[in-house]
């Protein structure tokens, strides 16, 4: 027998199970399923969406199936799937998934505990008997696998994986895969060790313990790539179900990296060759002309009787011009983004197709600079430095 407060609002179209109780203020929207045993306590929200197995336990302020914070969300229907026996607390939210990302759901597992103010968002997949806690919050499409603990206060960026048995210390920020079985901490978030005392409660032997420290010391301390690690650890330990977890965790982010990073090329070839991106003069090189000019002209006019005098493509920049006690004394820049300088004849050009446009606004050259790419070069090649180091 259900016992429901009668100041809770539960919608007639939520399926409800056996003895479930539902405190005052609760809300239960439509299209909710909720299993037996469950408790949703007072000021709890679930909305649209949202099946949740049986035992289930949501405490005051929890948000359960809000539409995701996502601006590729366009209001489709997508879903919340919550386990038995998962324990939601105080004020924590979970998203709904989203089309864009193909999943069209965020899912909790079994016996997992999500404590006080930490957020998953869409399209998230949290594993069975995990907890994340209080503050920790991941993003969308992240990956938690089965027994993982996020300490108070962990960020995980949006895509991670964080593999099984693995302890992230509190506060950490997770931008990048966390394996199975580890500790991981610090700032930047490094491998800290096995996590040996997990693994004891979960029933792990020593010998277990002892070869997963063993495959991790392989990879990370014998002076290894990670593809070479994992080759010495493919043909140097027995085959089991530790050593591949681990192995096959590692591909699979390698994987994930190889397609992020053809994405990127891909996204590089477009905005060189298909749509091009205009960068500063110091990126590519070229040359300033300066002008003064007295009275008002608006950008249009200047730039149509300019680019009369040359097929380059010119940048403009408009100033007051504070070396002038004429108040009515501007300053136009003219930026030719060329490899090659502008040679005196073209400059004069220019300068001619300037002052018969305006014969009464007085243009004047002030200066002319030629501009070398080096400092765009540099910043190019320290950029692609970076992008190969990470």
């Amino acid at each position: 027998m259900n016992n429901i407060s009668p100041l809770a609002c539960v919608s007639k179209k939520a399926i409800l199970g056996d003895n479930i109780e539902i405190g005052p203020f609760a809300f239960v929207d439509d299209d909710v399923e909720i299993g037996d045993g469950c408790k949703i306590l007072p000021h709890a929200t679930i909305f649209k969406y949202v099946k949740m197995g049986k035992n289930c336990e949501i405490f005051p302020g929890a948000v359960v199936g809000a539409i995701p914070q996502d601006l590729k969300y366009e209001g489709e229907i997508t879903h919340v799937e919550i386990g038995d026996n998962v324990t939601i607390r105080e004020c924590a939210t979970i998203n709904r998934g989203t089309k864009a990302s193909g999943k069209l759901v965020t899912k909790i597992g079994d016996n997992s505990l999500i404590m006080s103010y930490v957020h998953v968002a869409h399209d998230c997949v949290i594993g069975k008997h995990c907890i994340l806690v209080s503050y920790s919050g991941v993003a969308g499409e992240t990956n938690v696998d089965d027994w993982a603990i996020l300490g108070g206060g962990a960020k995980a960026h949006q895509f991670s994986k964080i593999g099984c048995h693995a302890m992230v210390g509190g506060m950490s920020k997770i931008n990048k895969d966390i394996p199975p079985y580890v500790l991981c901490g610090r700032d930047p978030i490094c491998y800290a060790g096995v996590n040996i005392v997990g693994l004891r409660r979960r029933g792990f032997s020593s010998d277990v313990i002892r070869n997963i420290r063993d495959i991790y010391d392989t990879i990370y301390f014998q002076g290894y790539n990670i593809s070479d690690g994992c080759a010495k650890v493919e043909a140097g330990f027995p085959q089991s179900e530790e050593r591949d977890t681990i192995l096959n965790f590692i591909k699979n982010s390698k994987i994930f990296f190889a397609v992020s990073l053809g994405i990127m090329i891909v996204c590089l070839v477009l905005n060189v060759f298909v749509l091009p991106t205009r960068v500063d003069i110091q990126f590519t090189g070229g040359t300033i002309l300066k002008y003064s000019y007295s009275g008002e002209l608006t950008e249009n006019q200047v730039s149509d009787a300019a680019q009369n005098a040359t097929k380059d493509m010119i940048s403009f920049s408009f100033s007051e011009n504070l070396a002038s006690s004429d108040a009515n004394s501007h300053l136009v820049s003219l930026e030719f983004t060329n490899s090659k300088a502008i040679s005196p004849s073209e400059q004069k050009e220019i300068t001619d197709q300037l002052k018969k446009a305006f014969p009464d606004n007085n243009f004047t050259p002030e200066e002319s600079t030629s501009v070398d790419p080096s400092k765009g070069d540099s910043f190019f090649k320290k950029c692609i430095a970076a992008v190969i180091l990470a």
